[in-house]
């Protein structure tokens, strides 16, 4: 007999089964081998056996959908059994207990090991609904204790408290299409991207994945303000850039005059040298010290952080800017095991304005201002000024400007012939880009690839400068007419952009073109970033014939460990040395040593920044392989190039 409030556990009759009503409830777990192994479990004939043993009592807990479009629940049917010993028979209890809520709550905390996130989102992606747990913690203006539609839930987190700039991404990442394939690589999978809080503040939030049940597609999602943690700095233990940007923000936005501050940006020059002469234990030591010197200054500032490497900002009011006491500042010694260095230190100012700015460009216009400091030991600041503007690119409306720009036709690849060093004909070329903007002209490269990097662009314009060259080879290789391999510069970026490395795969697979055609210079910084597993990727470009071209060689403190930890097929030499070559005898035998060394690797030397005869002639009686400078061809528009290849040169 049976009773009960749920309608497929009731009997079909007075007189069925056992077992028979075991198979029919069963049916309500979808998995195949727990409904297998559930009906053996509560057989009769193991029911029996159990008490025989002297187990009176079995409990089986899985998951159940009760009727499509039902959410998940957590059943446990229990069994307590007793042999009547009056009848001789055995007689039993079995009765089935919703164990949901017990489980979720026991369950989570065991798999999340830490109770401080905003909020935990429990996913049917199934049924496409989403639960969440803390709703006093969620800032959503809707009733969050039950069950609300995912993708609805989520174009309203959206809407309500994504910045416009990071919409997309966020949209993209919480898709339950892209959940369930990075989990389906690995157990967990993570994003952080921006949120406004009640305040209107923006912090950062990180989004962590995982699946509570993989077949009934149970997704947790955990949400975790990591704010602070982005915003520190770990050396000094102060506030980072981001850091900074957040602070400055909240002051500005409860000033009434933005005219009564500045930035401030500190930079100490030839900082690498301290670590050279005093290791990286001093070096570090010598930054904290910089960064409680401007933190205690007479400037008084009211937040300061380390920017970068060697580089410290603080926002200072007016008032305390002493410019006669920042000039003592600037200048730093150093002692230690009987070495003395002198320090000097760069300062650029920038005084806010009555328009509103991002923190960023107050910060890069202070930073700009310092590059304008001819001798630091005559007046070590600068203050920000009109003149400088046209150096000035804000990089918040720098993704939109480059996309902008190449659609415009306003980036123009360049290219600058490599020539033999001994008969002086072109032999390769490497690629470069200019930007031609409207507005301001000429934009140099340092200016605006720097910018790229830092705001994370850079691979945009890189994919624009491969495929510009890549229908430039391809057009006159099959028009039959002259072709020399054209190099392009990668950022070490370019190695974590799916876009990037699924279009040099493709371009590796092409056979209507010839693979000594395409090469790629990366340069020791780049190669120094790039992790471990990443250099398996470089092994397979060079497998598929592109030829590896280690450029600035010799630039940074790393170069010989390149040539351990890497295969490449061509090395540059950085013009740094080419143009010492007449004027200190150490750099010429660097350079001999340098090409000796290549050569018996089998690798192949071009140096870069030939400019003069002397330095041509001792690169050529040196057995230099490939020189590029000024001396013969600088950086030409497509159109000269053409003429000089049509020419046969």
């Amino acid at each position: 007999m049976a009773n009960s409030r749920i309608a497929s556990l009731e009997l079909k009759d007075v007189n069925e089964p056992l077992d028979s009503y075991i198979e029919r409830i069963s049916q309500s777990i979808p998995q195949r081998e727990v409904r297998t192994q559930y009906r053996k479990v509560f057989c009769v004939d193991n029911l029996r056996e159990c008490l025989t043993q002297g187990k009176d009592m079995i409990q089986w807990e899985c998951p159940v959908y009760a009727t499509k479009g039902i959410s998940l629940r957590m059943i446990r049917t229990t069994v307590e059994m007793v042999r009547n010993v009056s009848y001789d028979r055995l007689e039993a209890l079995i009765y089935f207990s919703d164990i949901t809520e017990n489980y979720f709550s026991e369950q989570i905390p065991h798999m999340l090991y830490r109770k401080n996130f905003d909020r935990i989102e429990i996913i049917d992606g199934q049924r496409d609904c989403v639960r969440l747990d803390h709703p006093g913690i969620c800032a959503m203006e809707m009733v969050l204790a039950e069950e609300i539609s995912y993708s609805g839930y989520v174009t309203e987190v959206m809407k309500k408290f994504v910045p416009d700039d990071e919409k997309s991404v966020y949209e993209k990442c919480v898709r339950l299409d892209t959940i369930r394939k990075e989990l389906q690589e690995k157990d967990r999978y993570s994003f952080s991207v921006h949120q406004f809080n009640k305040k209107g503040e923006k912090c950062l939030k990180n989004y962590t994945f995982f699946y509570l049940n993989k077949f009934f597609d149970i997704i947790v999602a955990t949400v975790e303000d990591i704010t602070e943690k982005f915003e520190q700095d770990i050396l000094t233990g102060g506030y980072n850039r981001q850091g900074f940007i957040r602070h400055v923000e909240r002051i500005l936005k409860e000033s009434e005059d933005r005219t009564g501050y500045a930035v401030v940006f500190f930079d100490i020059k030839n900082f690498k040298a301290v670590n050279e002469l005093f290791g990286t234990e001093i070096g570090d030591m010598m930054l904290r010290k910089v960064y409680e010197d401007v933190r205690k200054s007479e400037l008084k500032p009211l937040v300061s952080a380390r920017e970068d490497a060697d580089h410290f900002i603080c926002l200072v009011e007016r008032k305390n800017l002493n410019l006669d006491m920042l000039t003592g500042m600037c200048q730093k010694k150093l002692t230690r095991g009987g070495k003395t260095l002198h320090l000097s230190v760069k300062c650029g100012i920038f005084m806010l304005e009555k328009k509103k700015m991002s923190v960023n460009g107050m910060i890069d216009r202070a930073k700009i201002a310092q590059r304008y400091i001819t001798d630091e030991f005559v007046q070590s600041y600068k203050i920000y000024d009109s003149s400088m503007k046209n150096t000035y690119i804000d990089k918040a409306t720098l993704a939109g400007e480059l996309e902008e720009g190449i659609e415009q036709g306003q980036f123009k690849v360049y290219f600058q012939p490599v020539v033999d060093a001994m008969t002086g004909k072109i032999a390769s070329a490497e690629s470069l880009i200019r930007w031609f903007y409207p507005e301001k002209g000429f934009i140099s490269p340092g200016v605006f690839i720097p910018a790229l990097e830092e705001s994370g662009h850079i691979s945009e314009l890189d994919l624009y400068v491969l495929d510009s060259v890549n229908e430039f080879q391809k057009k006159r290789y099959q028009s039959d007419k002259i072709t020399v391999p054209v190099s392009t510069n990668l950022s070490w970026m370019d190695f974590y952009d799916e876009t990037i490395m699924n279009w040099l795969e493709k371009k590796c697979a092409d056979a209507s073109m010839p693979s000594g055609l395409c090469r790629m210079e990366i340069t020791e910084t780049s190669y120094a970033a790039i992790e471990a597993d990443r250099n398996a990727t470089l092994e397979a470009l060079r497998e598929a014939g592109i030829l590896l071209l280690l450029d600035d060689f010799g630039s940074g403190y790393s170069s010989f460990g390149m040539l351990q930890n890497y295969n490449f097929d061509i090395m540059k030499i950085d013009m740094s040395f080419v143009r010492q070559i007449e004027t200190n005898t150490k750099t010429r035998s660097i350079i001999r040593f340098i090409i000796e060394m290549a050569h018996t690797m089998d690798i192949k030397i071009i140096a870069e920044g030939a400019e003069t005869k002397e330095q041509v002639e001792f690169l050529r009686d040196n057995g230099c392989d490939y020189i590029q400078g000024y001396y013969f061809y600088k950086p030409m528009p497509e159109e000269e190039f053409v003429k000089l290849l049509d020419a046969g040169r």
